[in-house]
């Protein structure tokens, strides 16, 4: 889960225009946060457990090759095993009708990303970041880094 440190000072992944509805596994779709290339990103909640809001992400598998589907399975099969505080965490997997759907932790304040995204358009010219939030960020980088280092190398 993202560290404390962070949450406050990010902003919310941004909706895409169109409404997701619909249930995946025990998930309702509330909207949609994003499109790649093998398939969307919704805000969910969990209808099994209190309505919890998670991420759902969704890769149809359907015309993928087999490396791009082994790959997929890869995916999920690492992030089963991953836990830190500052690394999204994993609930669940689940594959319906050749669409395989990851479940995680959903970051309401966002990514590193789009705070500094976010600092780019607020300032100009000026400095971006404070130097004990770079120290921070860093700090949180590295041991992320880390233990994905020692646990999935």
């Amino acid at each position: 889960m993202p560290g404390p440190e962070l949450d406050d000072r990010l902003t919310a992944p941004p909706k895409i225009k169109g409404a997701a509805t619909g249930v995946a596994g025990g998930y309702t779709k509330i909207s949609i946060v994003g499109r790649g290339a093998f398939g969307d990103i919704y805000l969910v909640r969990d209808t099994r457990k209190g309505g919890e809001q998670l991420i759902l992400k969704q890769v149809n598998t359907k015309g993928l090759s087999q490396a791009e589907v082994r790959a997929t399975k890869q995916e999920t099969a690492v992030l089963k095993h991953v836990r830190h505080p500052y690394i999204v965490g994993y609930h669940d997997t689940f594959e319906e009708d050749g669409v395989v759907s990851i479940v995680m932790e959903f970051a309401a304040g966002g990514d590193l990303g789009r705070l500094i995204q976010k600092r780019m358009k607020e300032t100009s010219g000026g400095q971006r970041f404070t130097e004990s939030e770079i120290k921070r960020f860093a700090r949180q980088l590295g041991t992320a880094l880390e233990y994905l280092h020692g646990e999935v190398h």
